[in-house]
């Protein structure tokens, strides 16, 4: 166990014996905890810790195949997002997260805690690369390699960003060798996927906030039902109803779309209010080259989201 696992191990032990007093909550560090991270007892039952530094709900399946058969399992993440802990609730998965949000039912104990500020907060990146404008540019790359051969300004351009970020993401992605030269003219990615894990990381905490326009809600009050029958103009669905068009297996109920459109146009094409208490999460379409799909934003985006 790392510094950063066993600190936050100590925040969850103290969130449960702040609510059930101190004798009712033991960590018991003499026992074999091999495959969990920290055993708790908590009045008398056990229970199993796993610590994660933030939980999607892409992450849950993994969870419940690694899920105690008898023994209630414990989620101690620095973030949870708000998804994610509804399937976790279902799924009858106990959690807390760093600033104290916890969800935990064991026995006769029923504590419920959510609203508090996320004290989760945005890592210095280590070089250049990972700025808001250099997200832009390395989706690209991720989207297709090809163009870290290409000329600045093309990169620039398609990326939606100064020309002078260029120069500075490729020098940080060669810092960290998430680059490498295959030859003495060619450049291509080192490691795809710890590109795309950090990319992903990096994306949801400083440039998607960004995005994010504002929220609407449908006049239509079969919306829901009939979202997939919205005709966009410039306009890409993205999160959930992307991810339900994927895979034929969810139930929108946040609809993301990413755009061009402005308010007027939003309202006008498809009869969207804005509503601080919306369904519809509206985000700024950041790239400029052809969509992977006329409807939908490309599978990167929607893992990412």
């Amino acid at each position: 166990m790392n510094k950063k696992e066993e600190i936050l191990i100590e925040k969850a032990f103290t969130h449960l014996t702040n609510k059930l007093g101190k004798g009712n909550v033991i960590w018991e560090r003499k026992k074999d905890t091999k495959h969990y991270a920290a055993l708790f007892i908590v009045r008398e039952n056990p229970v199993y810790v796993k610590v994660r530094n933030e939980i999607r709900p892409q992450q849950i399946e993994q969870l419940l195949r690694t899920k105690p058969p008898t023994d209630d399992l414990l989620i101690i993440a620095n973030y949870i997002t708000p998804t994610a802990k509804k399937a976790l609730e279902e799924f009858n998965i106990n959690y807390t997260d760093e600033a104290g949000n916890m969800h935990f039912v064991k026995g006769d104990v029923y504590i419920h805690i959510e609203g508090i500020p996320a004290a989760y907060k945005k890592l210095t990146p280590k070089n250049r690369a990972f700025t808001k404008t250099g997200l832009k540019v390395i989706f690209l790359f991720l989207l297709e390699d090809r163009l870290l051969n290409a000329t600045y300004r093309e990169i620039a351009q398609k990326a939606k960003v100064a020309l002078g970020t260029i120069p500075k993401v490729m020098e940080g992605l060669k810092e960290d060798g998430l680059i490498v030269k295959a030859d003495e003219q060619k450049w291509i990615i080192n490691d795809y996927q710890a590109l795309l894990d950090k990319w992903v990381r990096e994306y949801g905490l400083q440039l998607k906030p960004d995005l994010f326009v504002r929220r609407y809600k449908a006049v239509d009050p079969n919306f829901t039902r009939d979202w997939k029958k919205v005709k966009f103009k410039n306009t890409l669905w993205g999160g959930e109803p992307a991810a339900d068009k994927l895979t034929k297996h969810l139930k929108p109920e946040i609809f993301a779309v990413y755009t061009n459109e402005t308010q007027q146009e939003l309202i006008k094409n498809y009869k969207w209010l804005p509503d601080e208490n919306g369904s519809i999460e509206v985000y700024e379409k950041f790239w400029d080259y052809p969509d992977y799909d006329l409807t939908f934003t490309h599978p990167l985006l929607i893992y990412a989201d």
